[in-house]
């Protein structure tokens, strides 16, 4: 339409016809053109038919949903609706005072409005009925539009209801994706209930993302759309400038935990240098070490305490030998001196880390550095962090200033990965590989938009001691390598039963038939799908379930068949006993427990901790599954550059099960009660796990073997955590100060695993320190993880028990299974390939005597161990696994991974010329930073 023609700016007309005209056309007057993949998708998305669009950050996605929506809201002579879906709250923001303010300022007669969590539910009536675009997120459709949908507002809302836009579709992966997949299903099923005797109530789909490696299977697993035809938009049409990454190493830290000034660890020490360190001598002794680098400090020597050096039997410790050779800088320190100096440089920056604490841990030395300084002391108001469980309040006021560029620099979670439009951002800095191209690319891509967006822009990955990263590091091409083409995760049985329940309390299950059989239409529609086919596999398991446990009852009703007799049918209601379904299920975590942290200091909260007297004192919310980690009795927690200490905390459930275990009250909120503190150590919580396989799913039997042998499996297993203490570190050194014991309940829960079988019973024999070894292949199967499947090591964990150990076991940490251990099944062997290489070729641990074998930093100590690291036998690991992957080879798996004709593979990137790594380091000495160049490296 002419209308939303000019709202846009656009000229639409034949490029013969206006080639002259456009010449001529002075700069300020004249019209924009579409991208060729814009005019497809808008082309397609006009026409009703299901579209994926998959191009570049800053392609200008926005424009391919908002015109057709625009669109069909002006022509339509049902007033059609649309619902945009954003991930995040500051997204849906984003984009809708953009459109608010292009409709204010046209005659188009449509209104957009939010309808999210910050929403007062006294307002959210009133923007159902008035506006044609609603922009809300997945938890918002799932626990108010669709329990609410029969309210006057929402059901004629959902009734004229045509387009739904699920903006950042990548983001829908794993858990979090199956949970929305359900959603977006149960949206179809109310829209279709609402629109009863509607001619036309057919809804299309589009989705966006700028980094999906199967858009068109990911597209059809996320959508409702059956076998109807889709429009999958692939390339990209638009210019873009110039990115460049690079990967920063921080620098080795000596024994006093300086600076060497370089990347690489001492070379050429000899085995005289380790016994010269390990030698026996008085506790005031010095050790002096001579080591062949090229710049050292003044005397060209390093000088080592003997007391830290020595133990029993004159070996070093794990612990010991890292601090003295391979301990490098934390990658939260590095990142925030890099963000002073950009801040210092005024160069806007956004600083990405992995998780909340990395967030607050460099917001808080970032103002420390800018603080020491008096030049730079006025910029601390210029820099703010951003993540989730922060208020309402403090979020809109960090967004209206990044909107504004009121800001220098700001650090967050990917929450700000998502394509919120921060216009002048010329660097991106990443604390550690964010676990995959996709989002690495994502949060790159929020540098170098805005209208100069042709302009180069920059990206440092600053690198953690983890094995993923320093194989990155070592490996720069792998950086922008198109990383595992794995499919999209199926939805598992836990999730379907807690949405198989919200569906039933919204409509009742027809289960074979299309619930238009009891709508009472005149004219039967036979295009809507039916229950069982339109809520997927696992639906027939789930209400059978559902109904054991007296959670669905039975009602034989009349219904209209698609012959137009009228039958008996037996459909599904929630119970009258279940109250609220939708809160036994939560989009985020599959967790039924959360707790909050409470603020006692604020003044509705009044030091009171019998319970959470006002929701403005909640300063976070942490998953059952880590609260015990984080926010146990006597922890600090930061939060904004201030640090808080849990003073107590709600007693827990004895135990949380895998979802399916609905009890009575469903999805709980607990309280952890802190109080803010000045003290200058941090915590870290001690504990235990215990692992029982309770069901066994797949396994692989040798080929070659008689008398069936299984090598390998998969199941469910129950996983017991119990937190006995936590240590005391300093906040200067990060060295243990004390420890204290904690007498908690144990967390007990149900997720998903896989393992090896470590054929004990032939190696315990012949390997030397067999259950180190598997303890090691364990920890080594972990760190390589993420180079196969796009995850951290934070999302899986492994058996750490050193005694009598028979398997290498590995399991999701989420209670109910994250997805990725049943995806690492199927490229067990390529994993532990992985695993072995990393074994033998660790780089970093080439220093290591006869005395040592437990690994270093970039290899085993890469992933979080219950035993301190201790207990590890990197050779021993060698052995077992090389011996393991034989078997392997030669099991079923095997076989049927040989027989596979998908391959996952690494690819190198495209122009690996953008790509440096080496030191990029600035010394009080040197003004400039250096760069090694690694073309060959």
């Amino acid at each position: 339409p002419d209308s939303v023609s000019q709202l846009f700016g656009f000229d639409l007309s034949s490029n013969e016809d206006t080639a002259t005209d456009i010449a001529s056309t002075p700069e300020t007057t004249k019209r924009k053109r579409l991208f060729q993949h814009q005019a497809d998708a808008i082309e397609a998305a006009l026409n009703d038919i299901h579209t994926c669009l998959c191009t570049g950050t800053g392609s200008g996605k926005s424009l391919c949903f908002l015109l057709p929506v625009l669109a069909k809201a002006v022509t339509s002579a049902d007033d059609a609706t649309a619902i945009l879906v954003f991930p995040t709250k500051a997204l849906a923001q984003d984009q809708v005072s953009k459109l608010q303010t292009m409709l204010s300022n046209s005659n188009c007669n449509v209104r957009a409005g939010v309808i999210d969590g910050d929403t007062p539910h006294q307002q959210r009536d009133a923007i159902a009925t008035e506006c044609q675009i609603l922009l809300t997120n997945p938890d918002t459709l799932h626990a108010a539009i669709l329990p609410g949908w029969k309210r006057p507002s929402y059901k004629s809302f959902l009734s004229r209801l045509r387009t739904v836009v699920v903006d950042e579709s990548h983001i829908y992966d794993g858990v979090f994706g199956a949970h929305v997949s359900l959603v977006l299903r149960r949206l179809k099923r109310v829209c279709r209930a609402a629109s009863e005797n509607e001619k036309n109530n057919t809804i299309s789909f589009i989705a966006c993302s700028a980094t999906l490696t199967r858009p068109e299977d990911h597209f059809r697993m996320l959508c409702p759309l059956g076998n109807e035809e889709v429009c999958i938009v692939t390339e990209d049409g638009s210019p873009c400038g110039a990115k460049h990454f690079f990967v920063w190493n921080p620098p080795i830290l000596d024994v006093n935990g300086n600076s060497t000034d370089s990347v690489f660890p001492p070379k050429n020490l000899s085995a005289e240098q380790i016994e010269q360190i390990t030698a026996v001598g008085d506790d005031d002794d010095e050790c002096v070490i001579k080591v062949g680098t090229k710049k050292r400090r003044k005397k060209g020597q390093y000088q080592y305490s003997k007391a830290l050096c020595k133990s029993e039997n004159n070996n070093l410790s794990t612990t010991q030998l890292s601090n003295l050779f391979i301990r490098r800088r934390h990658a939260a320190d590095e990142t925030a001196f890099i963000l002073a100096k950009a801040i210092r440089a005024q160069t806007r920056t956004i600083a990405f880390a992995g998780t909340r604490c990395l967030v607050e841990w460099i917001y808080e030395k970032t103002l420390s550095i800018l603080k020491s300084d008096p030049a730079t002391a006025d910029l601390v108001d210029q820099v703010e962090s951003y993540r989730g469980g922060y208020t309402a309040e403090t979020r809109r006021s960090i967004e209206r200033k990044l909107f504004r560029k009121e800001l220098l620099a700001v650090v967050g979670t990917n929450a700000l990965e998502l394509g919120v439009d921060i216009g002048g951002v010329d660097l991106t800095l990443h604390c550690g590989y964010p676990g995959s191209k996709n989002s690495l690319l994502q949060q790159s891509g929020r540098a170098g938009r805005g209208k100069g967006h042709l302009k180069p822009s920059c990206a440092i990955m600053i690198t953690f001691s983890a094995a993923s990263d320093q194989f990155v590091w070592r490996k720069p091409n792998s950086l922008l390598s198109t990383g595992i083409d794995a499919p999209p995760a199926s939805i598992s049985e836990t999730v379907m039963s807690g949405h198989i329940l919200c569906a039933a309390e919204e409509f009742p299950l027809t289960g074979r038939l299309p619930l238009t059989c009891l709508l009472n239409e005149s004219i039967q529609d036979e295009t809507f799908t039916s229950d069982e086919i339109l809520m997927g596999e696992g639906y027939h398991d789930a209400v059978n379930f559902l109904s054991q446990k007296c959670l669905l009852s039975r009602k034989k009703v009349k219904a209209v068949q698609t012959s137009g007799k009228v039958e008996t049918i037996l459909v599904y209601n929630t119970h009258p006993v279940v109250k609220s379904p939708w809160k036994r299920v939560s989009l985020r975590s599959i967790e039924p427990v959360n707790y909050s942290i409470v603020d006692l200091n604020h003044p509705m909260q009044s030091n009171r901790t019998d319970k959470i007297h006002d929701k403005s004192a909640v300063l976070d919310v942490i998953p059952y599954s880590r609260v015990f980690y984080h926010a146990f009795p006597g922890a600090i927690i930061k939060h904004r550059g201030r640090a808080f200490r849990i003073e107590a905390m709600e007693s827990p459930p004895a135990f949380v099960g895998s979802g399916q275990s609905f009890g009575p009250s469903g999805s709980t909120d607990l309280a952890a009660f802190a109080k803010p503190t000045n003290v200058q150590h941090t915590t870290q919580a001690l504990s235990i796990n215990e692992i029982t396989v309770v069901k066994q799913t797949r396994h692989a039997e040798l080929n070659d073997s008689k008398a069936q042998q299984s090598v390998a499996g998969s199941g469910l297993v129950t996983v017991k955590r119990s937190v006995h203490g936590y240590k005391i570190l300093s906040h200067v050194n990060r060295k243990e100060i004390s420890r204290s014991t904690l007498q908690l309940p144990p967390m007990e829960y149900d997720t998903y695993a896989i393992w090896i079988d470590a054929d004990a019973a032939r190696l315990n024999e012949v390997v030397s320190n067999f259950n180190e070894g598997v303890h090691a292949l364990n920890h080594a199967m972990v760190a390589v993880a993420p180079l196969i499947l796009p995850c951290s090591s934070s999302d899986i964990d492994c058996d750490h028990s050193t005694y009598e150990c028979t398997r290498v076991l590995l399991f999701d940490v989420r209670a109910g299974g994250s997805g990725i251990c049943k995806q690492l099944y199927n490229r067990f062997v390529e994993c532990l390939e992985l695993a072995v290489e990393l074994l033998q070729d660790c780089t970093t641990c080439y220093s290591e005597t006869s005395r040592y074998s437990g690994g270093c930093p970039a290899c085993l100590q890469s992933v979080r161990c219950d035993n301190f690291h201790e207990g590890l036998s990197r050779k021993s690991g060698v052995i077992i696994g090389a011996h393991l992957l034989k078997r392997l080879q030669r099991s079923t798996l095997g076989r049927n991974l040989n027989e596979s004709t998908e391959r996952y593979e690494l690819q190198s990137s495209v122009k690996p010329k953008n790509v440096l790594i080496g030191r990029v380091s600035f010394s009080p000495q040197r003004k400039r930073s250096r760069f090694a160049d690694v073309d060959d490296i």
